[in-house]
């Protein structure tokens, strides 16, 4: 996700909001940990992005979580 938000001219301090879409509930408590370490690696202190967890079926049924973020920045 970072070189993605990166690529598209952002880093992750501009990062607003994350979503995360889940398939199976019982892996909440997986994806809270690895998400913690994800954001506190990329924001230490910092005021973490807004987030949504969703449990919901996927297109392709061997994906177990998908996520986005909306980042924003200023104009050049």
């Amino acid at each position: 996700m970072a070189a993605i938000v990166e690529a598209a001219g952002a880093t992750f301090a501009d990062v607003v909001s994350l979503r995360v879409f889940l398939t199976d509930r019982h892996h909440f408590a997986a994806m809270n940990q690895a998400y913690a370490d994800f954001v506190v690696e990329r924001c230490g202190t910092a005021v973490f992005p807004a987030r949504t967890t969703l449990v919901c079926g996927l297109p392709r049924e061997e994906v177990l979580v998908e996520t986005d973020a909306l980042a924003v920045v200023a104009e050049p």
